[in-house]
């Protein structure tokens, strides 16, 4: 019976563990912008060398780097700017998406996520699937524990 609960104590905490983001991670975000280079227009087809790592870009210890997507319409023409950005921890500010824009420039889309590469073209449901697959399999040998 004790061998039982600690494997099952074992499982739950892999699990848990496993599930939880890890904020100490670098992201890696796209950074490109259609003005110097078409490729990184909708749908992108860009190289990893557009790739950039925005933990090491330098930024206030209270900011989070997150990745950016931007569509803005610069005299008239659409431009798509891909980016790091800074996100506080704080709800007070409205984030990296709140800028001051000269006359000429009409933003149309602003968004930022915090996953990697999470600011192109391309869906993660891979990773959700991965992680809905173990979450799963702990819960079935949790389960499969407590019945022996």
């Amino acid at each position: 019976m004790i061998r039982c609960q600690i494997y099952t104590t074992i499982v739950i905490a892999f699990g848990y563990f496993i599930l939880l983001p890890n904020y100490c991670e670098a992201i890696n975000c796209w950074v490109c912008s259609t003005d110097t280079d078409q490729r990184c227009n909708d749908p992108m087809n860009m190289t990893k060398s557009a790739i950039e790592d925005c933990s090491r870009a330098p930024h206030s210890a209270f900011l989070q780097p997150v990745c950016k997507k931007q569509k803005q319409r610069v005299n008239g023409e659409l431009m798509i700017i891909r980016s790091c950005a800074w996100a506080s921890d704080s709800r007070s500010d409205d984030g990296p998406c709140a800028i001051n824009t000269p006359a000429n420039i009409r933003i149309e889309h602003c968004s930022t996520c915090d996953q990697d590469l999470c600011n192109g073209a391309t869906s993660h449901v891979g990773s959700t699937l991965f992680r809905t697959a173990i979450l799963a399999t702990v819960a079935k040998l949790a389960s499969n524990a407590f019945r022996n």
